[in-house]
């Protein structure tokens, strides 16, 4: 139930995601990915993706698709981090 309701959470503001100048800089170097528009569609398709993993831990959500894995702040909707999870 929990995950549910943390997918429920992020989709209700998924309009809201942003992330800073080098969180973006951050994501796109580990993502390959060319720019911040990118970051933010392969955010939201993983979060949109109902095979996807998300749970909250703390302050943080973590999203984690087949190909990529995001670390979200709770309270400002601010992507910190993401990861490859396919090598």
């Amino acid at each position: 139930m929990q995950k549910q309701k943390a997918r429920e959470e992020l989709i209700a503001a998924s309009a809201l995601l942003h992330s800073t100048p080098g969180g973006y800089q951050r994501c796109m170097e580990h993502l390959h990915l060319n720019n911040e528009s990118e970051v933010l569609q392969a955010c939201i398709k993983a979060i949109n993706d109902p095979k996807s993993l998300i749970i909250r831990a703390g302050k943080n959500y973590y999203v984690e698709d087949t190909e990529y894995r995001f670390t979200i702040n709770a309270s400002s909707k601010s992507i910190i981090t993401a990861y490859c999870t396919v090598r």
